[in-house]
C-alpha cells in the first residue's frame, strides 16, 4: 500500500472509529438518564409542561446557526473564488445533514463542489476549513477567558458579564477595520470579521442552551449559557464524531450541571439530547433543500461548460 493510499485508509478508519465512539457516548447519555427513573420522570414532566415560547426560542436559535456558519465560510472562501452567499448557505445546509453520517461526507461534498463549480483547489478549501476551526476555537477560548478569568473574579454578573463574554464581537470588528486598511495583506481583514462572527455564533448557541435547559426544568443565566457555549465549542473542536455526536451531549450535560440552576448532570444530558433531537428535525428538511439547490447548481454549471468544451473540439 502506497503512502497516500495508506494515509487515506487511516483517515477512513479514524472517522469510522469516531462515529462508533460518538454513538457509544450518545447511548451512554441515554442510559445515564434512563437509569435514574426519578430524573427521567422529572424531565418528561418538565418537557410536557414547558411553555411553547421555550420551544420556539430553541427552534429559532437552531435555525439561525447554520446560516451564521455559512457566513463564516463565505467570508473566508471568497478570497479563493467566486462563491455566492446562496451557494454557501446551500452547501452548509447539505453538509449539516450529511455530516451525521460516518466519514464526514458533507465536508467532502463541499470541497468537491468548490473544486468543480467554483474552481477552488482542494488545498485552498482545506485551508479554509482549518482557519474556520482555529478561529472558532480562538473565539471560544477568548469568551471562556473573559467570563471565567475576568467576569467571575470581579464578581460581574448580568449585563456586565454578558458584555465581557461578547467582547470578541467588537474586538473582531476593530481588527477587521484595521486589517482592511493595510495594503500588504488585502484579505487579512477576513480573519477579524470571522472572529466577530464566530463570537456571535457562540451567543446563538448560548440561546439554544438557555432554551433547552428551560424546557427540561432548569434555568441558566445568559452569561452562564455563554460559558457553556464556550466550553462545549472547545470540547467538540476535535473532529472525533460526526457533528460532535455524543461528545456535545456530554459537554452540555457536564457544563449545565456547573452553570445552570437546579440541573444535575442527568438533566443537563437531557437538555443536550433535546437540543440534538430538535436540531435533527430541522436539519433533515433544510439539508434536503440545500442538497437539491446544490445539485441544480452543479447541473447548470455542467450545461454552461458543455458548449465551450464542444467549441474547442476540432
Amino acid at each position: 500500500m502506497t503512502g497516500p493510499t495508506r494515509s487515506k485508509a487511516t483517515r477512513r478508519t479514524v472517522r469510522i472509529a469516531g462515529a462508533i465512539v460518538g454513538l457509544l457516548l450518545l447511548g451512554a447519555a441515554i442510559t445515564a438518564i434512563a437509569s435514574r427513573g426519578d430524573a427521567l420522570r422529572e424531565v418528561a414532566g418538565s418537557i410536557r409542561h414547558a411553555p411553547p415560547l421555550a420551544f420556539v426560542a430553541l427552534a429559532l436559535s437552531i435555525l439561525i446557526t447554520p446560516f451564521l456558519t455559512a457566513a463564516n465560510f463565505y467570508v473566508l472562501t471568497r478570497r479563493y473564488g467566486t462563491v455566492t452567499l446562496t451557494e454557501m448557505n446551500s452547501l452548509i445546509l447539505a453538509a449539516w445533514l450529511l455530516n451525521y453520517l460516518p466519514l464526514w461526507p458533507g465536508m467532502m461534498t463541499r470541497v468537491a463542489y468548490h473544486r468543480a463549480v467554483n474552481r477552488i483547489p482542494v488545498k485552498d478549501s482545506a485551508r479554509v476549513i482549518v482557519e474556520a476551526g482555529v478561529l472558532s476555537g480562538l473565539a471560544a477560548a477568548v469568551m471562556a477567558a473573559m467570563l471565567l478569568g475576568v467576569a467571575k473574579p470581579l464578581g460581574a454578573t448580568g449585563a456586565g458579564a454578558i458584555a465581557l463574554g461578547l467582547a470578541g464581537i467588537p474586538i473582531g470588528a476593530v481588527l477587521a477595520i484595521v486589517f482592511a486598511r493595510g495594503s500588504g495583506h488585502p484579505h487579512r481583514w477576513r480573519f477579524g470579521a470571522v472572529f466577530a462572527l464566530r463570537t456571535l455564533e457562540l451567543a446563538v448557541w448560548a440561546s439554544r442552551y438557555v432554551a433547552s435547559v428551560w424546557i427540561v426544568g432548569g434555568s441558566v443565566s445568559f452569561e452562564g449559557a455563554l460559558a457553556m457555549a464556550a466550553i462545549v465549542q472547545i470540547a467538540v473542536l476535535a473532529p472525533l464524531a460526526p457533528n460532535g455526536l455524543g461528545v456535545r451531549e456530554w459537554a452540555i450535560g457536564l457544563s449545565a450541571s456547573a452553570f445552570a440552576v437546579g440541573v444535575s448532570a442527568e438533566t443537563g444530558l437531557a437538555a443536550g439530547l433535546l437540543d440534538r433531537g430538535v436540531e435533527v428535525l430541522i436539519a433533515v428538511p433544510l439539508g434536503f433543500i440545500g442538497a437539491a439547490c446544490i445539485a441544480r447548481r452543479r447541473r447548470l454549471a455542467r450545461t454552461q461548460s458543455a458548449p465551450s468544451a464542444d467549441s474547442d473540439s476540432p
